[in-house]
């Protein structure tokens, strides 16, 4: 594929580390687990916004930052991570899944949105 085919280049580094699910540890407390980093590249950063509603009662993830990839970034879940510039950020829902827009050249993209990972 031509490189004015393939649209904007996916030029800045993250780290993937797939979720592995929970175990327990020596005491039986649970702990979660993620897979060895995986290098990939992505787009650009977005400022997510909610498509939720803010009522109060109303459920929502806060999101503190999205990334613009494009389909061959590979597979990406919720409770996976991704680092980058050593700043760890859990994936928050399912990508949204821009690649069957016909105004968008080279095959589209998808947006996963991210929040840190707070230390306790």
């Amino acid at each position: 594929m031509s490189r004015h085919r393939r649209g904007i280049p996916a030029v800045f580094d993250v780290e993937h580390l797939p979720f592995n699910g929970t175990g327990a540890d020596d005491y039986g407390n649970d702990v979660e687990s993620w897979g060895e980093p995986d290098p990939r590249k992505f787009v650009t950063f977005i400022d997510p916004q909610s498509d939720e509603l803010d009522l109060p009662g109303h459920i929502r993830d806060s999101v503190d930052v999205g990334i613009i990839v494009l389909p061959d970034f590979g597979p990406v879940s919720p409770r996976d991570r991704e680092v980058i510039d050593g700043t760890v950020y859990d994936v928050v829902g399912q990508p949204k899944d821009y690649t069957r827009i016909p105004s968008l050249t080279g095959g589209g993209c998808y947006v996963v949105t991210l929040k840190v990972v707070k230390s306790s």
